[in-house]
């Protein structure tokens, strides 16, 4: 029953009704407390509610529940960089790339967070790595279009 919950809670998210979408996730979250998807999931949707401390402490227990799970490093991540919280972000962001080098997106985000820190050298690495990945990654190229000097 957990994934049909999941499930409902995905439609009703994707419709905008996200206090019932929130209920569902989490009776699915307490029906499997080992699904660390239940408490990332769930963390997105309080946070498209401004509810930011909770979204932390969702995405925190995701990473309780499997520390290598990845994507939720990436959306704690997120969380942490839209509240300003950028050194702790960065953290995230590099955590996920150990994990998940491959990620294009991770990269990105980890640049963008290293430019808002000051960093435009480690950033500029990172939107390159994230277009070696990704040759059409849109928001790389825009980010490190910004970088360059203008002439």
């Amino acid at each position: 029953m957990a994934q049909a919950w999941f499930e409902l809670s995905n439609i009703d998210a994707s419709q905008g009704n996200l206090p019932s979408a929130v209920e569902e996730l989490e009776r699915a979250r307490r029906l499997q407390p080992r699904q660390p998807v239940f408490y990332a999931c769930l963390g997105k949707l309080l946070s498209r509610m401004s509810r930011h401390d909770d979204a932390l402490k969702s995405f925190r227990q995701a990473l309780e529940v499997d520390s290598n799970y990845w994507d939720g490093h990436l959306a704690l991540g997120d969380e942490l960089a839209a509240v300003g919280r950028l050194p702790e972000a960065q953290i995230q962001f590099e955590t996920c790339i150990k994990q998940r080098p491959d990620s294009a997106p991770a990269h990105v985000k980890l640049g963008a967070a290293l430019a808002q820190q000051g960093q435009s050298g480690a950033a500029r690495h990172e939107f390159e790595e994230a277009l070696r990945l990704d040759p059409a990654n849109k928001p790389a190229q825009e980010l490190l279009s910004q970088m360059q000097p203008s002439r």
